[in-house]
């Protein structure tokens, strides 16, 4: 039998995993004594007992029947391909545009189980992130089982990121876990790390042999995503951020498996995308809650699979959001440029961890959005949180834009993104009173004259 080695243990007389006509092979030396390097092309002998060979002989193949066998190879993998046809879960024309995408990010997935890649996913901590991961999770474990390869599930590892940025002290941990297998791996980013701050450690993490995977819907920076391997990005198809990461993935997933529709509303409806259904409103605020106990996926799955405890968390977050806006409303200022309201948050008062901050300057925000253009600026000494509505949106105000235009005065923003109407950023060192300066003379010079309202 011929194989390639797409696997080895670490041992001075290793075993295999081949890859070879029959699929996924483990091969046992027990006879015999060989270290060949994964990607080589072996000519095996053995007693073959389901998907392991007890070799006899673990021979390299010539230089001429290596060419012959890579062309077999390729044969073999696309013979364990699984794909679907699949129609799109709401009706957006970026949507139907990237259905080879999704098609792309599965097989890529599917070719790591294939050849015994390791598989290392980073989600942002919300709704719309853990929702992505179980789709990808869910993606894997199907196709395990379906294809019965003997990929081993310790070799999928998903991390939940506390930041939007994919950075060095990321790409070290992930150095560290990728340490621990015989090949690099196949590195996923869900709902960060396609903007410009996360381009160094992306260049690093290039230059380590890594192959890298993006799914994501925050604006983007082009040098980065000229990095990933697969890139499934709506700005890359005529879309927007509306098509959240949950809902691309969801894509992704049913590009191999009948996936479960109702994690993509949930994460639609986190990331208030203009195709979420209100009905979906419990779970993403539950799942928010939840993140900042940094839970693996598995619980993370079964939370949802519990309508009781979803309904007695939502109880216990809902009375909390509602004290935070209380005391939110009595500390915020108030100012009016032209016709827009802008409502500034000192919010550097708040000590408990949840409604974290983010969420009290949404929460606030949301308690009057509806009362005319507004934009929400919630601060501290680290960082600025904006929220906008459609009316400040159409008069002028864009978050992204903004923080991009501020980040071009040197030594004020340390990093940022995100939105139109939702982003923030981190502050260098005591420069908040430089940032609100730079926030009230752009607010004057696009909405009018300022005035406390």
């Amino acid at each position: 039998m011929i194989g390639q080695v797409v696997y080895k243990s670490f041992s001075t007389n290793p075993d295999y995993f081949v890859l070879c006509e029959k699929g996924v092979v483990r091969v046992v030396q027990r006879e015999t004594t060989s270290d060949h390097e994964i990607g080589e092309f072996v000519q095996l002998h053995g007693a073959l007992k389901r998907n392991v060979l007890y070799a006899s002989s673990v021979e390299l193949l010539s230089d001429e029947k290596e060419r012959e066998a890579q062309k077999e190879a390729a044969v073999w993998t696309e013979a364990l391909l699984i794909g679907r046809d699949f129609d799109a879960l709401v009706e957006a024309p970026a949507l139907e545009k990237m259905k080879p995408v999704f098609r792309q990010a599965a097989e890529a997935l599917e070719r790591a189980v294939i050849g015994m890649q390791p598989i290392l996913v980073r989600f942002d901590e919300d709704a719309d992130g853990i929702t992505s991961a179980l789709y990808l999770q869910s993606l894997v474990e199907h196709y395990i089982e379906k294809s019965g390869l003997p990929y081993p599930h310790s070799f999928f590892k998903a991390f939940q990121s506390e930041a939007p940025i994919f950075e060095k002290k990321h790409l070290q941990h992930l150095e560290a876990v990728a340490s621990d297998f015989a090949r690099e791996p196949l590195v996923v980013l869900l709902d960060h790390g396609g903007n410009e701050e996360s381009f160094p450690a992306l260049k690093a993490a290039k230059a380590l042999g890594w192959d890298l995977m993006l799914v994501d819907h925050h604006p983007p920076f082009q040098d980065s995503l000229a990095l990933f391997d697969v890139a499934v990005h709506p700005a890359q198809h005529g879309g927007s951020s509306a098509e959240n990461t949950g809902l691309l993935m969801y894509h992704v997933a049913s590009a191999v498996f009948a996936a479960p529709a109702s994690w993509a509303h949930f994460a639609m409806q986190g990331d208030r995308s203009p195709y979420a259904l209100k009905k979906f409103f419990k779970e993403p605020i539950v799942l928010d809650y939840a993140s900042l106990q940094n839970w693996p996926l598995k619980k993370y799955r079964a939370l949802l699979s519990d309508k009781n405890q979803v309904d007695v968390l939502y109880q216990r977050c809902l009375r909390l959001r509602e004290e935070s806006v209380r005391e939110a409303f009595k500390r915020r200022n108030v100012q009016l440029f032209g016709s827009v309201n802008v409502q500034w948050l000192d919010i550097s008062y708040l000590k408990s961890d949840y409604p974290p901050k983010g969420g009290v300057v949404q929460g606030l925000h949301e308690h009057v959005e509806n009362e005319g253009p507004l934009v929400t600026v919630g601060f501290d000494k680290e960082r600025v949180i904006f929220r906008a509505n459609a009316g400040a949106e159409e008069a002028g105000f864009k978050a992204n834009a903004w923080i991009s235009d501020l980040k071009k005065r040197p030594g004020i923003v340390a990093s940022g993104g995100g939105h139109a109407r939702a982003a923030s950023m981190r502050l260098k060192p005591g420069k908040l009173n430089a940032a609100r300066s730079w926030l009230e003379e752009r607010f004057k010079k696009v909405f009018g004259p300022g005035s406390q309202s």
